[in-house]
């Protein structure tokens, strides 16, 4: 009597756990089917929203982290231990350290990958300009073990809005925009900018006073 009884409950698990694995992959087809429906109404602002909840998602499927991101981590420059810092990316036994991203921190680092926003196979993150580990910042596109592709045009004084300008950016299938100083002193007047990821960059037309105003128009 017992053992059916736990063959039961067996069964019983097996049916739920079955029909929850059926809900969500029909919810699954359902969004992906209304996002590519909706997509050429929704405004930049819906876009972006959609981007950021579509990336916490597919996070939490790959245990905590975006996919692949996890092959990138904060080491010694110099290989003794201590700073300053470069993000490398695993391979295997080794790892390797990507030319173009010196932290001066290992804090300072860890932050940059911890806030980092991948686009496709890029991940986008806060590094410093000249590669000294100190102001001006700008943003980084890594892509596996290659040196960094730095977004020059749109240079901060400061981390924290260089970040800003980081999770304000709009993904688009051609590109990412995001705003920046139209003089890349940091400074306003600020400036729409766009990368191509077939490459090239180009500056919008249209001057704006603050970074927040620049941001609202994306």
């Amino acid at each position: 009597m017992k053992t059916a009884i736990l063959a039961s409950l067996a069964l019983l698990t097996a049916f739920s756990n079955a029909a929850q694995a059926d809900q969500l992959a029909y919810l699954a087809q359902q969004v992906a089917r209304e996002v590519s429906e909706k997509e050429p109404y929704l405004s930049n602002e819906q876009k972006s929203q959609v981007s950021r909840q579509l990336n916490q998602i597919r996070a939490i499927l790959n245990g905590g982290g975006n996919p692949g991101d996890k092959n990138y981590i904060c080491t010694s420059r110099d290989n003794d231990g201590s700073r300053p810092y470069v993000i490398g990316y695993k391979d295997f036994a080794s790892v390797i350290r990507i030319e173009g991203t010196t932290q001066s921190t290992l804090e300072a680092c860890e932050q940059s990958l911890a806030k980092g926003r991948r686009v496709y196979d890029r991940l986008f993150v806060c590094g410093s300009r000249d590669n000294d580990g100190s102001r001006p910042f700008a943003l980084l596109a890594l892509n596996g073990p290659n040196p960094a592709l730095k977004l020059e045009k749109g240079t901060m004084n400061a981390i924290e809005d260089c970040q800003t300008v980081l999770s304000s950016m709009v993904t688009r299938r051609e590109g990412v925009l995001y705003c920046g100083s139209r003089d890349n002193d940091g400074s306003r007047p600020f400036v729409k900018m766009g990368y191509r990821f077939s490459g090239g960059f180009e500056t919008g037309n249209d001057s704006y006073n603050s970074l927040a105003e620049c941001i609202k128009a994306l």
